[in-house]
This record gives C-alpha cells, structure tokens and sequence, in this order.
C-alpha cells in the first residue's frame, strides 16, 4: 500500500502529486479504492465544536463538514486550510485528496486549481456512483465560496486602511459625489451578491462573506 495522507499539518501532507503516483502504481481499482479510504482514516480528528449546521457541506449524499481557517499573508494574499470529516469512508478520502488540493494555498490558486479535471485524471468518476460524485463537486464549491469570500473580505480591508490613511477631501475626490466609506463597503458587497447568487445556488458564501467581512474590519 503507498504511502497515505498524515494530516497533522500541511507541511506532513501528502502532495497532490504523491497521489497521482500513488494511483498509477495501483492498477486494479479496488486497491485504489482501499488507498482513498487509508487516506480519509489519517486526518485529524474534527472537533465536536466544528460539527455544526455551518460547516456542513450541502448537496453530499451522507454528512460532510469543513471547517475553513483564513491566514493573512500580506500582499500575496490569504492562505486558506481546511479540517473536516464524514460519515462515510470513501467521503473521509476524498477529503483528504480535496485537502492535498487545497489546504495551506492561497485563495487565488484555490480559484485557479481544477479539482474536477484532478477527480477525472484519477478515474473516480468512472468508479464512484453519481451521488458521490455530485457530492465531490459540492465540497469542492464550497473550498471555492470561502476562498472568494477571503478574497473579498482582503479586498474590503484594504478599503478599510484606505479610508484611514486618506485625507476626507481625497476620500470624497475618489469615492465620489455622494459616496461615503459604508455606502461604498455596501456597494462592494451588493455587487459580490449579485455575481454570487447568478454564480450559486447555494446561498452560503453570502453568509461566510459577511463573517469574513466583519472579522477583517473588526480584526
């Protein structure tokens, strides 16, 4: 059996490459199998605090929590890393191949990673029934919709520091005739709704938006 996953921090990680690897040396699918439930049985433990309403990921045929951290990083951006667990095995693995993705990388290469073409290439759709499938999709959305709302709350930030370091004439000069630092905070934030909810049906990044939002400007 390759090596699996240790999930006790994202410098022990298996690399999403290790895996691909892993996969080809293993040519019958129920070994293949067998090494995405070894995977899911390393990650650390969920705490009970983190099995909330949530952090349950929508749209999965059993039950599925991730609980996201954001870490600041400056001017390249905010690092994302992710816990979570399931009631099922094979769900527990493809979470921890999602982390392999995900956990410990910025928000903009989160949005630029294709999970579904990395889910393909290791032949889980052939194998995997469509509600596990379908459930991939949905934990890999949700990693996508916290990693947008990090991006914004970063963006909302910034604004934030703006409005400090500008004089209150510069700042009418530039936010313009009527504007105002909240007006201009709640107009950032409409305009994310609306892409969000053409974007998504599943309203939960307009919630997890706001708590970001209001932890940086608090923060």
């Amino acid at each position: 059996m390759p090596k699996a996953m240790t999930a006790a921090s994202t410098d022990t990680l298996t690399t999403l490459d290790e895996i691909v690897d892993n996969f080809s040396l293993l040519e019958e699918w129920d070994d293949r199998y067998r090494y995405v439930i070894e995977l899911g049985r390393t990650l650390n433990p969920l705490p009970e605090r983190q099995r909330i309403d949530a952090n349950k990921v929508q749209g999965c045929a059993s039950q599925v929590w991730l609980a996201t951290t954001v870490h600041p990083d400056g001017q390249s951006g905010p690092i994302l890393t992710f816990i979570g667990d399931s009631d099922a095995h094979i769900v527990r693995g493809l979470i921890a191949i999602l982390f392999a993705m995900f956990s410990g990388k910025r928000a903009g290469d989160i949005l630029s990673t294709d999970a579904i073409a990395v889910f393909n290439r290791l032949g889980l759709r052939e194998h995997l029934t469509p509600q596990r499938s379908n459930g991939f999709r949905s934990m890999v959305e949700r990693i996508r919709m916290d990693a947008r709302a990090a991006l914004l709350a970063r963006h909302l930030l910034g604004c934030f520091r703006w409005s400090r370091s500008n004089p209150p004439k510069e700042r009418k000069r530039l936010l313009g005739p009527g504007d105002n630092l909240p007006g201009a905070f709640a107009r950032v934030i409409g305009e994310g709704n609306a892409r969000e909810r053409r974007d998504c049906a599943d309203q939960r990044l307009l919630a997890s938006r706001r708590r970001f939002a209001d932890d940086a400007v608090l923060g």
